[in-house]
């Protein structure tokens, strides 16, 4: 018997972090238009901004979809068929979606800038936006 409580959970939690991908990577593609290169610091600002908004979404979205993965899990130790068909789906979409979203932060990560010093202080909030868990920019 599935336990249809733990399928809405995870149904639910997922379709939030589902949510979260789409908002991201349009704030992402809405910046690439917007901006094909880093030319003044106006542009830098705006950029740091995109920056922290995403690194904040990934944090709400790794708890979102780690509380989404235990509703699974008991799910799946409760209903083997059922819990392992709706983790799959679930972690399926959730993949395709961030490898999406992959292409696109590695685009906006490696725009040209107009000098030296707006290069250098990109390279900086690029690295800290791939290798840190919170802003420090």
């Amino acid at each position: 018997m599935v336990d249809i409580a733990l399928v809405v959970t995870f149904i639910a939690l997922y379709c939030c972090g589902v949510w979260l991908s789409i908002w991201g990577a349009n704030e992402v593609n809405q910046f690439l238009k917007q901006n094909r290169e880093i030319s003044d610091l106006k542009v830098l600002e705006k950029y740091k901004s995109l920056a922290r908004r995403n690194m904040y979404m990934a944090l709400l979205q790794m708890f979102i979809l780690g509380t989404g993965s235990i509703a699974g899990l008991i799910a799946l130790a409760r209903n083997n068929g059922a819990g392992f068909i709706i983790m799959l789906i679930g972690n399926a979409i959730i993949f395709a979606l961030g490898k999406s979203l992959e292409v696109l932060e590695k685009q906006v990560r490696s725009l040209p800038c107009a000098d030296d010093d707006l290069a250098k202080k990109y390279r900086r909030i690029s690295r800290a936006w791939l290798g840190q868990a919170l802003p420090n920019f």
